[in-house]
């Protein structure tokens, strides 16, 4: 788990984490995008205001994560709002703004939200295909998590 960047880490660390696989800025912050789906991420907000939210929208047909993108700006499409959303200082997350703490993956930010998405789904595209060329663990030596960052009980 220490090679997997936390949703409250800092950008130096997520970068260091991201280029020990081979990544550069600009394939770190176009996958960034997908962790803000994560519902995991859900757990660095505030317990309190989530569990309010989770009540008051209970009887909903959607999701958690659903409902949470709801009070968030983010949005749930898969296009460059969140960059643009960044650009505002509104992530939701304290590691969605840190990514404009560092001045090269604050480029890149620019980059993605100036444009009118096609750069970043092509560059999210290539990244994803280097992502795939890391082996997956089956059998005994890994396993399909339930939760992205735990293990699953034995």
């Amino acid at each position: 788990m220490a090679e997997i960047p936390r949703p409250n880490g800092n950008i130096s660390e997520t970068l260091r984490l991201f280029s020990l696989r081979g990544f550069d800025e600009r394939e770190t912050v176009a996958l960034l995008e997908l962790k803000r789906k994560c519902p995991e991420n859900n757990n660095t907000i505030n317990n309190m205001f989530s569990e309010r939210i989770a009540r008051s929208l209970s009887e909903s047909a959607m999701s958690y994560s659903q409902r949470l993108s709801a009070f968030s700006s983010v949005g749930a499409s898969f296009d460059n709002h969140y960059y643009k959303t960044l650009m505002r200082e509104r992530g939701l997350l304290f590691a969605d703004q840190q990514l404009m703490a560092n001045e090269k993956t604050a480029a890149v930010v620019i980059d993605y939200a100036l444009d009118d998405g096609t750069m970043f789904r092509t560059e999210f595209a290539h990244a994803m295909a280097k992502l795939s060329d890391f082996g997956v663990l089956t059998g005994s030596q890994g396993e399909v998590r339930r939760s992205c960052s735990h293990l699953n009980s034995n």
